[in-house]
């Protein structure tokens, strides 16, 4: 148990360090009521991730993980195409949403409920799913560990738990210094609140892209 714990976390740690949940954080860190939407945002992230791992891990796991290293050529292609249209429609979704996720007024005083943190930390979160090789790995670990599903399930929790280990530094920071953090993150904070969302829509869609690109050059050329 101790050496797939210790398997696991590694992954875990080595997947946080993801610019697509890391930026966006930092971004909600500059915001007016940081703390509410960094929560929000957490949630959001945790909550998706976990639920599709639960999908694979109660689920027929060993099936659909079986399935995962050897792909036929032209299965692998028709994924990419459907995770690219996937990318691109969060993409549009997002670049639609960036003007209404969060004002652009640093000095607003509306206290925001974190729905709308919530809902850029499950999209994020779900459109990366599909190609989360790291995560796919551990779950093929623990479903092929033999440990009890009780067992399964904590290892599966701390993965996630590490995932957003980063995310939750960030909040610490919020809660043990909010006014030196805040000051710390003043100097970009203006510019990550006008830029950041649409950015992050921008570098999807190329994903997306390159992605549905490589999957119809794939399907083009006769194997």
């Amino acid at each position: 148990m101790f050496g797939l714990l210790a398997i696991v976390g590694s992954l875990g740690l080595v997947d946080s360090l993801n610019p697509s949940t890391i930026v966006p954080a930092f971004f909600l860190g500059t915001q007016p009521h940081a703390r509410t939407h960094l929560i929000g945002f957490i949630a959001g992230v945790f909550g998706v991730s976990m639920l599709g791992g639960l999908i694979l891990v109660l689920g027929p796991g060993q099936l659909l993980l079986g399935l995962v290293p050897k792909p036929g050529h032209h299965t692998r292609y028709i994924l990419e195409i459907v995770t690219g249209s996937a990318a691109l429609i969060g993409a549009a979704v997002l670049w639609r949403m960036r003007g209404r996720l969060f004002g652009s007024d640093p000095d607003e005083t509306k206290a925001p409920s974190g729905r709308s943190s919530l809902l850029l930390g499950a999209s994020i979160m779900a459109i990366e799913l599909p190609t989360a090789i790291p995560y796919f790995a551990a779950i093929a670990l623990i479903v092929g560990s033999g440990h009890s599903l009780i067992s399964q399930v904590f290892v599966l929790t701390v993965y996630n738990v590490l995932f957003v280990a980063p995310l939750l530094a960030i909040l610490g920071a919020h809660f043990v210094a909010p006014v030196r953090t805040a000051r710390a993150l003043a100097p970009i904070g203006a510019w990550l609140r006008t830029h950041a969302i649409a950015l992050l829509a921008i570098f999807i869609a190329v994903v997306g892209v390159v992605l549905i690109a490589l999957g119809v050059k794939g399907l083009a050329v006769p194997k």
